[in-house]
């Protein structure tokens, strides 16, 4: 028998079977749903400053469902904070929403019947479906199911994940393409079959952020990493996409890909010459895909990974203009104070402190 069919499965943590206060809330509120009477008081008697304060969703409360829920809805003020799990609430109104950053939702016991950019499909144990910013969705769970949210800021993949993202493989492409282009994959669905290695790491994920401490941040980037390529190992055709993603969208992947991998010396007239086309033709179309001009998102990605660089390593700034692609140092740093108002080295203090 294969190994990894021996492996044990953790169990889940008894915090995610118990019903917590916001579930009750929920159930509460669909009880009183039933007589109107009833929900009209139970409505009054709802504190809208603590519904808000506490990340509760009540539709019929406008403040606390805001039509793009931002970063600091889950992650606060705390920039170092850059993923967070959570479980999904039982019994949560169901609301049609997006956010700014990219979430996970992973079936960890049972079912759910998801809603995205009006697509119904149902969500099974083991089911682990990515949805980028800005994609309008909903989700359902009304029996015993656990749904576990993992929430990442945009930023992380961007900057961490860079190397990652260099890949050649569905997850990087489909991270890409909705990081660079306006025509975007809604959703990237991986059916794990609850694949025990899968299963424990996101049991692991879910502990580790239960107590942080200086080094939770650090640990849960790590595990991220690994579900990424545990999913691309064991999933390997089985994740669905929009029925509109087809082989006549492959040019947009890999021409965003070709960029990013490329950055350091790309040119336009190379970018044309690769995939056959003029210059003027590889313009447009570039800008027809994503919204940016060529030396935009060569820009962008050359900033990225200077500011990767400057955080992460000790490299000298003069060399990891040369890295990126610039022969000039003085040039680098001119580009990067326009572009953050901040000179590189006074990048590399503030992200010390």
């Amino acid at each position: 028998m294969d190994n990894l069919l021996k492996t044990e499965m953790l169990a889940i943590p008894q915090e995610l079977i118990s019903q917590s206060q916001e579930e009750y809330l929920y159930q509460e509120y669909h009880d009183a749903k039933k007589d109107p009477l009833k929900f009209s008081r139970f409505l009054k008697s709802l504190d809208k400053n603590k519904i808000v304060q506490n990340t509760y969703f009540i539709p019929e409360i406008k403040e606390s469902i805001p039509e793009v829920l931002p970063e600091s809805t889950f992650f606060g003020s705390d920039k170092k904070t850059t993923i967070v799990i959570r479980k999904h609430p039982k019994a949560t109104p169901i609301f049609t929403h997006s956010h700014e950053f990219l979430e996970f939702f992973y079936v960890l016991k049972g079912k759910s019947d998801q809603k995205i950019n009006e697509i119904d499909f149902k969500m099974n144990e083991g089911d682990l479906c990515l949805i980028p910013p800005n994609i309008r969705h909903s989700l359902s769970v009304f029996d015993d199911s656990i749904i576990l949210n993992i929430l990442v800021r945009r930023s992380t993949f961007e900057k961490i994940f860079h190397n990652f993202l260099c890949m050649d493989n569905i997850l990087s492409s489909f991270i890409l393409n909705n990081m660079y282009s306006k025509k975007a994959a809604d959703y990237l669905i991986f059916h794990t079959y609850n694949n025990p290695e899968i299963h424990n790491l996101i049991i692991e994920m879910y502990n580790e952020s239960k107590n942080p401490d200086l080094y939770t941040q650090d640990l849960l980037q790590i595990y991220l990493h690994k579900l990424f390529i545990l999913l691309l190992r064991n999933s390997k055709d089985n994740y669905d996409l929009p029925p509109d993603v087809n082989k006549d969208n492959l040019l947009r992947f890999d021409i965003i890909r070709y960029i990013q991998d490329s950055y350091k010396e790309i040119s336009l007239e190379n970018l044309a010459e690769n995939f056959r086309l003029t210059p003027q033709y590889a313009s447009k179309l570039i800008k027809q895909i994503t919204g940016h001009t060529f030396s935009e998102i060569v820009l962008n990605i050359r900033m990225q990974q200077a500011c990767s660089l400057l955080k992460n390593t000790k490299i000298p700034i003069g060399d990891i203009a040369y890295e990126i692609g610039y022969l000039n140092p003085e040039h680098f740093i001119r580009i990067f104070k326009r572009k953050y108002n901040i000179t590189p080295k006074e990048f590399r203090l503030s992200s010390k402190e």
